[in-house]
């Protein structure tokens, strides 16, 4: 296998020569954003690569309902998998981040805001910033700003932001 690392979808030629670049079959990670932004930018070349893309994981934060509809109809062979800090989920139900992965802890703290635990969470910022004092709290939950709940099934749903940060570009 070969792996490549793109720096964000700043030109969709990247992306694309990637996907052209590789064998027969690629496997890739898109934030719903970048997902957003080639369904809307780059539609038409999104559908040439059907057959292609075999796999989407994506994650970071849940994909519209429009955009995972649309996602489906551009690459109907290709199988999306949504995951979300210490969750995953094969299916395709809209804001629905699926059951908490193995060896991994989720919860929901008293503002209704998602907290994740465990050993595949981040251990700071690659440039050392503080920031991260801000995430994780003293017991090394990382807290976030996403609302959530667990349903019926013990799998996330997310409901939206507690706060106006938006991620953009990846």
């Amino acid at each position: 296998a070969t792996l490549r690392f793109i720096d964000g979808m700043k030109a969709f030629n990247a992306f694309f020569c990637a996907v052209d670049d590789a064998g027969c079959h690629v496997a890739t990670f898109l934030v719903p954003a970048a997902i957003h932004m080639l369904l809307t930018l780059a539609h038409s070349r999104l559908v040439a690569c059907d057959g292609k893309i075999d796999f989407i994981e994506t994650g970071s934060a849940p994909i519209s309902r429009p955009d995972m509809l649309a996602l489906c109809q551009a690459l109907p062979s290709a199988c999306l998998f949504n995951t979300y800090a210490s969750t995953n989920d094969g299916h395709t139900v809209a804001g629905c981040l699926g059951k908490t992965m193995l060896n991994a802890k989720l919860r929901i703290n008293a503002d209704g805001c998602v907290e994740c635990g465990g050993g595949s969470l981040l251990l700071g910022y690659v440039d050392g910033s503080q920031l991260i004092t801000d995430v994780l709290t003293r017991d090394g939950w990382f807290t976030t700003r996403d609302r959530g709940s667990v349903d019926s099934e013990q799998r996330l749903m997310l409901a939206g932001r507690a706060d106006d940060l938006i991620t953009v570009g990846g």
